[in-house]
């Protein structure tokens, strides 16, 4: 069973995420925190197979986040879900480090939006 960690600064979105891997992925969801900071804590000592992160994010931000997570060459595969999703901050966010790249908002009520974060997460891991 893949290992999630979820960072996010908003408890519903962290809730919203971690009831979808788990229940629609059968993923077991390991850690949660509010930001980028708590984040590497949790992927430092818990060693998950992923992180799904926001970019904006107090303490340490989601493009600082992955950079500290590949600089230590944790091995944790990331994707990102964030409304930041500029052209410029897409490429510099997968040139640091990051797997896959989500648009907010993803409406989990339609089976385009389940079906984004499901694609989303299997290029990240490799499962296509």
């Amino acid at each position: 069973m893949k290992k999630v960690v979820v960072v996010d600064d908003s408890l519903l979105v962290r809730k919203s995420f971690e009831a979808y891997v788990a229940n629609e992925m059968g993923m077991q969801v390991v850690g949660s925190a509010g930001d980028g900071g708590q984040g590497l804590r949790l992927v430092e000592d818990l060693k998950p197979d992923l992180l799904l992160t926001d970019l904006i994010m107090p303490v340490m931000n989601g493009q600082q986040l992955i950079e500290a997570i590949v600089t230590k060459g944790l091995g944790t595969r990331i994707v990102v879900i964030s409304a930041s999703c500029d052209e410029p901050t897409i490429v510099k966010t997968l040139n640091l480090g990051a797997h896959s790249f989500i648009s907010k908002p993803v409406d989990f009520s339609t089976q385009e939006g389940r079906d984004r974060l499901r694609e989303g997460i299997e290029i990240a891991l490799g499962d296509p």
